[in-house]
């Protein structure tokens, strides 16, 4: 029987004067079951510590997206929340701005109670617990829209970083692939952008905590949300050397030697994209790059030094390994002395006569003995050796 249906029995079954308080009544219980179904929450403030805080919030309905941002005040702004104890339902999170964010996926209606400690800017805190915990109401959820998960971000082990190229990928799960993937709620990193694929990737402008939530569609449809909170670090001080690498030779064993600088030391070194040189290593502790390469062809990569107070700067790479060159022949004939030269067999003690000059037409001695050696025809050249008598210096 419906409200109306019955209120038209109730007023042909009493006075007129009496009937109309009677409607009014059962309209106002109708107000009240339309609003519990609804759900939205009454508000109830309370203040601990000069902190005030709307601990109801709103209800969440099933399947639908959800986000709420706790507002407390009578403090200095801005505030930070710290979840103290009970947690929140399933795919739910709360940032540390006190940003409630999820989509209702639970499987049956509940309350869930979170006891919070809120911090105001000026360093006063408040303790929301017992009956002042934050609490927020489900109704269940359907299995549909809540079968995908996001999965955790995986960047290779790399810390996104003000000024430095960052990269990484999000992989949902439980759905048919292929999956799509969009910013639900929340603000990514400035200078990040997510494709539609789940690449994250840019280069981040500014420091700081984000938080955000990713959708995830299946090709079937289906849908599912993942909450994230990305830190982005301040600019490093970090210097990676030397600004550039000499090319490595096929073949040719290769050895040099990263350093960094403007940290504290000591520091650590790894590929953070692209990769070696097929053949060479990198030592992690040292930075030394070395080996033989094995394969030509261009190369490119990238090295990020980290410091001992996880401060980490990144410098690119690249070129094209060449083969070496080749010398032909590899071998040579061994050369013999005055090849082709054939000696007459004489010697210094056959006699001969005649004056010899230098090349300027003077006298340069008068020849007592000589030896004719031969010729190398090759070469038309001719041996003959003498012995001169230079009565300049008086001695032969």
């Amino acid at each position: 029987m419906t409200i109306p249906f019955f209120i038209s029995r109730v007023c042909r079954s009493v006075a007129p004067m009496t009937w109309r308080p009677i409607a009014r009544a059962w309209a106002m219980v109708a107000v009240i079951v339309a609003t519990l179904v609804a759900g939205p929450a009454l508000a109830v403030t309370k203040t601990v510590n000069g902190i005030s805080l709307d601990i109801n919030m709103p209800q969440a309905q099933r399947g639908v997206q959800y986000s709420y941002q706790l507002s407390p005040s009578g403090r200095t702004a801005p505030y930070t929340f710290t979840i103290l104890s009970g947690a929140l339902p399933a795919a739910f999170t709360m940032s540390s701005s006190g940003l409630v964010t999820g989509v209702n996926c639970v499987s049956t209606n509940g309350s869930y109670n979170v006891a919070v400690r809120v911090t105001s800017n000026d360093g006063n805190s408040a303790d929301f617990t017992s009956n002042q915990s934050v609490s927020i109401n489900m109704t269940a959820g359907p299995a549909s829209g809540c079968a995908l998960t996001g999965g955790s971000i995986s960047s290779g082990g790399s810390t996104p970083q003000v000024g430095q190229y960052y990269s990484a990928t999000i992989s949902a799960s439980g759905g048919s692939a292929p999956y799509t993937y969009s910013v639900a709620t929340g603000s990514l990193p400035t200078g990040l952008s997510l494709s539609s694929s789940g690449t994250l990737s840019g280069t981040p402008s500014a420091a700081g905590s984000f938080d955000f939530q990713i959708q995830s569609a299946d090709s079937a449809g289906n849908t599912g949300y993942t909450q994230y909170t990305l830190a982005v670090a301040a600019a490093s001080s970090v210097v990676v050397s030397p600004s550039s690498l000499p090319t490595p030779v096929l073949g040719v064993a290769y050895s040099q030697t990263i350093s960094g600088s403007g940290g504290t030391s000591p520091y650590t070194f790894a590929v953070s994209a692209g990769s070696l040189p097929t053949g060479l290593s990198l030592n992690t502790s040292t930075g030394a790059i070395s080996g033989t390469p094995t394969a030509a062809g261009a190369c490119s990569f990238t090295i990020r030094a980290t410091d001992s107070g996880s401060q980490s700067n990144t410098r690119g790479y690249s070129g094209t390994i060449a083969a070496a060159l080749a010398v032909t022949p590899t071998t040579l004939t061994t050369p013999v002395l005055n090849p082709g030269l054939q000696p007459d067999g004489g010697d210094l003690g056959r006699r001969g006569s005649g004056d010899l000059r230098d090349l300027g037409g003077r006298p340069a001695g008068r020849v007592v003995a000589e030896r004719f050696d031969g010729c190398d025809q090759r070469h038309a050249l001719c041996v003959r050796r003498v012995q001169l008598h230079d009565p300049r210096h008086r001695r032969q």
